[in-house]
């Protein structure tokens, strides 16, 4: 289960990192992080904000899961522990389904970076986030 929890853990740290850079003008992968039109209009305006917020969500979501090894069994019950991974696994499972139009397996608009992305890489990592979190709780 060390395993599971080790590589949800550096996938948050990943993605929250990411989004401290971007939030701050970082343009690697960014283009193909948000979800356009077929004309190339992006469908969500993210400011600093808004980027800096995500980061910050990731980061928990890191922090969770890295409870799971009981590392913070001294401050936190382990059950809240499992209840927030619970709600990560959900999240992911939520966002890996998506929203039957831009994202996720079930969308509807294709042939954009975006999509082409998200049906190669992103739902696919959601799931598999989503899967592992549960497992942490289920072992």
């Amino acid at each position: 289960m060390l395993i599971l929890i080790a590589i949800n853990t550096i996938i948050f740290l990943f993605l929250s990192g990411l989004h401290v850079y971007w939030a701050f003008g970082g343009t690697w992968g960014f283009a193909a992080a948000m979800p356009t039109t077929p004309d190339g209009e992006s469908t969500i305006d993210a400011g600093k904000l808004a980027t800096l917020i995500v980061a910050f969500g990731l980061l928990l979501f890191a922090l969770v899961t890295w409870g799971n090894s009981g590392y913070f069994n001294q401050m936190v019950s382990m059950k809240l522990i499992h209840i927030g991974s619970i709600i990560i696994g959900a999240i992911f499972l939520i966002r890996a389904i998506g929203d039957f139009r831009y994202v996720g397996f079930f969308k509807k608009m294709k042939g954009t970076l975006f999509a082409t992305q998200d049906t190669r890489i992103y739902s696919p990592l959601c799931l598999c986030i989503a899967i592992m979190e549960f497992c942490m709780v289920l072992i």
